[in-house]
């Protein structure tokens, strides 16, 4: 037994004593009735030790609950995920490994994104859980930053030559973007340069990230693999 728990059956014990012993001092027959006395009042010293002790009760009760029910939450914000598929379902960040090998784009928009492997992002969500000071913290994912031209040119020196390392004009893509729904998504992208900051994955799970590099030439192994690309 806790000594919260002892605290609170002594006192509920005391309680439970006094209020017996006034019940029967107040029910006793007395000999002798006079008519002018005023009836014995009962003593507000039970009453409000035993409204103590139900308070405290509440209290701990309450306490008790709230350290048993407390929710930790963590957030994991991976940036583009690349790296194979466990099934044939590639997922929608390896499609742009995929409309860069398949002869969707004969230009490469000028974007310039975040990268990093399913794998990593895999455990960075087990680091996050079990890591006693990551609660409340928000946890950026990425490897490194770099343009779609510089992932093209990982797959043209892996072999994947479709892939385009020519730069499309940015006022191109974001008139295409008017009409065609995929060019409309990166449009607002080509040109500008972002950086995302992944130094609380490195400092507080002690994260180190492998090469986006074995990833995406994975990637693209796997896709044409499944006769979803040429080489």
């Amino acid at each position: 037994m806790t000594p919260r728990l002892k605290f609170l059956s002594v006192g509920l014990a005391i309680s439970l004593a006094y209020s017996i012993y006034d019940y029967i001092d107040r029910n006793k027959k007395e000999e002798t009735v006079v008519a002018s006395k005023e009836p014995t009042r009962r003593p507000r010293t039970a009453g409000a030790s035993k409204q103590r002790a139900i308070d405290l009760k509440k209290r701990i009760e309450q306490n008790k609950n709230e350290e048993e029910d407390k929710i930790e939450a963590v957030a994991i914000n991976p940036t583009l995920v690349v790296g194979p598929s466990l099934s044939d379902d590639m997922g929608s960040s390896n499609m742009f490994i995929q409309r860069m090998l398949d002869g969707s784009y004969s230009v490469v928009p000028q974007v310039h994104l975040g990268y990093v492997t399913v794998k990593d992002t895999a455990r960075a969500h087990i680091a996050a859980m079990t890591h006693p000071e990551a609660n409340g913290k928000r946890f950026i994912l990425a490897e490194r930053n770099m343009w779609l031209t510089e992932m093209n040119e990982m797959l043209n020196k892996n072999g994947y030559t479709k892939a385009p390392t020519r730069k499309a004009p940015n006022f191109l893509i974001k008139l295409m973007g008017f009409f065609n729904k995929e060019a409309a998504v990166i449009a607002g992208f080509v040109g500008k340069t972002k950086y995302t900051n992944s130094e609380n994955a490195k400092n507080i799970l002690n994260f180190n990230f492998e090469s986006v590099e074995g990833a995406v030439v994975d990637t693209a192994k796997q896709m044409e693999d499944l006769g979803l690309i040429v080489k």
